[in-house]
């Protein structure tokens, strides 16, 4: 025999779940509900920071997931090329090793 109670349980957990994969799809990254790719709220708001369209409510940020993809999609530039970076780091770039500047 059918159980009907379970039946309808069953139908109606389908749905709220379906209801819910809905609603997280476009639902904001927030500081309590953050982004698969980012390891702390501290590194969150850190990132927040940078994108225009986020916002601070209280203290919890809010930024929309297709600016948060938008934004960590983009290659980041440091503004300075390697050789400068070696450079500032006391070596000389070479084509075979990096050799402390001043010495051998």
């Amino acid at each position: 025999m059918i159980d009907l109670e379970q039946m309808i349980a069953r139908i109606v957990d389908e749905r709220i779940a379906l209801a819910l994969a809905k609603v997280n799809a476009v639902a904001p990254y927030t500081s309590t509900n953050l982004p698969p790719d980012c390891p702390s709220r501290r590194a969150f708001a850190t990132a927040c920071k940078r994108i225009p369209s986020a916002c601070l409510q209280g203290k919890c940020w809010v930024v929309a997931r297709a600016d948060w993809d938008a934004h960590r999609s983009r290659p980041r530039r440091t503004g300075r090329d390697i050789d400068a970076l070696i450079s500032a780091a006391g070596y000389r770039p070479t084509t075979k090793r990096l050799v402390r500047a001043g010495g051998s």
